[in-house]
């Protein structure tokens, strides 16, 4: 008797793709503040960057994004003193510095604490989800960044008396070269997640 045996074939699995990606690139690469931003930020003149975000996922599976506080490379003399406004819009926004008064904010304070997050990019469900938004962040410094008031006394005795002598100065400090050429990133992490029913 001959004996004959049969293989079955079956095609190799393949991983469920999830994705979340800032302006096209993976988003582990972070978000970098604009070298263009931090050059021309002023207490007159806010700064305003933004992000497009879209994300993808396969099999069911939803997707979610957080930024995490920057970190920064470099002189943090100037970053140190940057406030951060963050807002979220529809995909396809242009970020301004005065943007609608309807954008829900996601962090309001100094750019070294800002972090957002986690946020649904992706709803869990569809058997191929997808999604897309845009993060704007308006940078200013405080009205006061760099002023400063001095005063000097001096008093002597005389043989007339004491003698006081005051004077005033008022001056203000830009932020030097190395300031502005700090490097700025907000780490982003991802994860998916299933819908509770």
């Amino acid at each position: 008797m001959v004996s004959r045996s049969s293989s079955i074939s079956t095609p190799p699995l393949r991983t469920a793709q999830q994705a979340v990606f800032l302006d096209g690139a993976p988003a582990s690469s972070g978000w970098t503040v604009s070298a263009t931003a931090l050059q021309r930020v002023t207490a007159e003149r806010p700064q305003a960057i933004g992000v497009a975000v879209t994300g993808l996922a396969e099999g069911n599976a939803g997707l979610k994004y957080q930024l995490r506080s920057p970190s920064v490379r470099g002189s943090d003399g100037l970053v140190a003193n940057l406030l951060a406004r963050i807002t979220v819009h529809p995909a396809g926004h242009s970020c301004q510095v005065k943007e609608r008064g309807d954008a829900p904010v996601l962090f309001e304070g100094p750019l070294v604490a800002a972090s957002v997050g986690p946020r649904a990019i992706v709803d869990a469900g569809a058997k191929t989800g997808s999604g897309a938004e845009v993060l704007c962040a308006v940078l200013s410094l405080p009205a006061d960044y760099g002023v400063y008031d001095s005063t000097a006394s001096v008093t002597a005795d005389t043989a007339e008396g004491s003698v006081l002598a005051r004077t005033k100065w008022h001056g203000a400090v830009e932020p030097n070269a190395a300031d502005r050429s700090a490097v700025v990133v907000w780490p982003v992490d991802t994860s998916s997640f299933r819908s509770a029913s």
